[in-house]
């Protein structure tokens, strides 16, 4: 009547004693997670870079796109 230990009986086969699984404390160690696996601070994300460098290419192409509202004002008027 020992709840520790059960008796195993199957047909033809000669009935055993079973004990409780113990798991030692040296059979499977948890590894640590490597680096890259970490939690770390983000520094930003790379949906808004992406989106900065598509900014700043048109912003240059913008700069550098010819202005003629300048000749018009220089002219006398008379033209």
């Amino acid at each position: 009547m020992a709840s520790e230990t059960v008796t195993v009986s199957y047909p033809g086969t000669k009935p055993f004693l079973a004990k409780p699984l113990t798991i030692g404390e040296f059979s499977d160690p948890k590894p640590e997670l490597p680096q890259s696996m970490l939690p770390e601070e983000v520094e930003c994300s790379r949906f808004l870079q992406g989106l900065q460098k598509v900014h700043d290419r048109k912003r240059v192409h913008n700069t550098n796109a010819i202005s003629f509202g300048e000749y018009r004002k220089e002219a006398d008027g008379n033209v």
